[in-house]
């Protein structure tokens, strides 16, 4: 049989999902020889890979030669992040995660897009730079009661802030990433003892709020825009009238366009799925978005309908016990941020009928939504 590349850029393909639909139907399990990796597409195999205990997640990376040269703060906040992390050390990062999540204030939204609006030019707003990049890091970071001049330094630093999950590449980046880690990590854990003095807000808590503020940045900024392009996409100002609207939409974007494509593990033993045997060590890429598509789940999955009954029970967010604490923030974010556009702006026109998606092997951001808002 001819290699069927399950690892492809997601800038390079117009639409994945009907390839994802005959992977499902011919190979629902199948083993990509060149990339070294077992690619798995039903909803129940996916599902059972997330929530059992025969996997774990990658550690390529974690041995590089020139991590060495990480300083102590850098070397804290990855160790510690819970996203990297398995049982038995898993169980206290995400117990600090939710924590942390507890911890959050609220914050009012819409004027945080009054005030990022305000500063745009509205006649062509870049929504992924002037938005989607900024507003969900804004209002995360402020819940935490962080001075503006603390949370700008953390924003105009994501590009270092990514380092800590993907790894550094060159001696450059490990500079830059010691001396943002070097001021980072000392002013979240000064913070969380100066607003927060009666509670324990320890070196996990500081790794996992940069955690948070990955999340924030990759899947809220794509959360961000496939949601609003759905919006446009199926504009129905009659159903804009129900109270759930907005949120509905957003849960149903997550099953139908969801960010995040794809997540890795390693097996830890061996497992018989769809006809095949896997052997402990090989690697699985869990293909979210062919799983949530999946008509054996989900009654016309190709088709995007938020009155469908079951849609919150999607992989977006992982399932087990990698299932992100922060689902709830997300789509009330999402939902909150298209209500607050719908309602301010008689119109919201796009500019450019194509849109493009970053060179991503695991997630379907846009990075082109153009628009033309018009009050």
């Amino acid at each position: 049989m001819k290699h069927i590349n399950t690892t492809f850029l997601q800038s390079e393909t117009a639409d994945p999902f009907g390839f994802y639909t005959r992977m499902r139907d011919k190979h629902p399990v199948y083993y990509d020889g060149k990339n070294k990796v077992w690619a798995v597409y039903g909803y129940r195999d996916c599902e059972f890979f997330l929530k059992s205990g025969v996997v774990e997640i990658p550690r390529k990376g974690m041995g590089r030669e020139e991590e060495k040269l990480w300083n102590k703060y850098a070397r804290e906040i990855r160790e510690n992040l819970v996203r990297r992390s398995d049982p038995p050390e898993h169980g206290l990062r995400k117990a600090a995660t939710k924590d942390l999540v507890k911890q959050m204030q609220p914050v009012n939204v819409t004027e945080v897009l009054d005030g990022l609006l305000k500063a745009a030019d509205t006649g062509k707003l870049q929504w992924a730079e002037t938005i989607a990049g900024i507003l969900p890091l804004t209002v995360l970071l402020k819940s935490f009661r962080l001075r503006n001049d603390d949370i700008d330094f953390i924003i105009s630093h994501m590009h270092v802030v990514k380092l800590y999950m993907t790894g550094t590449s060159g001696i450059e980046e490990v500079h830059r990433l010691n001396a943002f880690s070097e001021k980072v990590y000392p002013l979240i854990k000064n913070h969380f003892r100066s607003v927060y003095p009666g509670r324990v807000l320890g070196e996990v808590h500081v790794s996992n709020l940069m955690g948070l503020c990955i999340q924030s940045y990759d899947a809220m900024r794509g959360l961000l825009g496939n949601s609003l392009l759905q919006y446009l996409y199926r504009k129905n100002p009659a159903e804009e009238k129900q109270a759930d609207y907005f949120r509905k939409l957003v849960v149903e974007t997550l099953r139908f366009d969801p960010v995040f494509h794809n997540t890795r593990r390693i097996l830890t033993e061996d497992v018989e799925c769809g006809g095949c045997f896997l052997k402990k060590g090989d690697e699985l890429l869990l293909v979210l978005a062919s799983a949530n598509r999946d008509a054996s789940v989900f009654d016309n999955g190709a088709t995007f309908d938020i009155n469908r009954g079951n849609n919150g029970e999607y992989l977006s967010f992982s399932s087990g016990i990698h299932r992100c604490p922060a689902d709830h923030f997300s789509v009330a974010l999402a939902s909150e941020t298209l209500h607050y556009m719908a309602s301010r702006y008689h119109g919201i026109e796009l500019l450019q009928p194509e849109i493009t998606y970053e060179p991503l092997v695991n997630a379907r951001i846009p990075h082109n939504i153009n628009l033309k808002l018009t009050i």
